[in-house]
């Protein structure tokens, strides 16, 4: 049976923390950097954040462990609009910046006029 929870070494890969360990927890709190892969603020109040997740979001005893996630959300509240999973950091990387990329064209698509820019990441 896999682990529930990881932490990330210093090659960004993860490793298993036993279960019932609270390793994984005290891990994510003192390095929140680490868990931060991407955090883009649009002009128009948009936000794409893609973190590591430390509990494994596969919710299956097989395969491979889904521990990062890129959530979009809106200006006025932090109801998810649009959100992806991934199983390496190196996928989490390439899928916040396609995330970003797909929610400017989204945001261009409904208002051709709109002048929405990256403000920071």
């Amino acid at each position: 049976m896999k682990s529930l929870c990881y932490i990330l070494d210093d090659n960004m890969l993860p490793v298993p923390v036993p279960d019932g360990n609270n390793d994984a927890w005290l891990w994510a709190h003192k390095y929140p950097d680490k868990r931060r892969v991407g955090d883009t603020r649009l002009s128009n109040g948009y936000r794409i954040s893609t973190v590591f997740l430390v509990l494994d979001h596969s919710f299956n005893d097989h395969g491979t462990p889904v521990l990062w996630e890129t959530i979009v959300f809106g200006p006025d509240s932090y109801e998810d609009l649009a959100m992806d999973r991934y199983t390496s950091y190196e996928d989490a990387v390439q899928g916040h910046k396609n995330m970003v990329e797909k929610t400017l064209i989204k945001l261009h698509q409904e208002d051709p006029n709109a002048n929405v820019t990256i403000m920071g990441s």
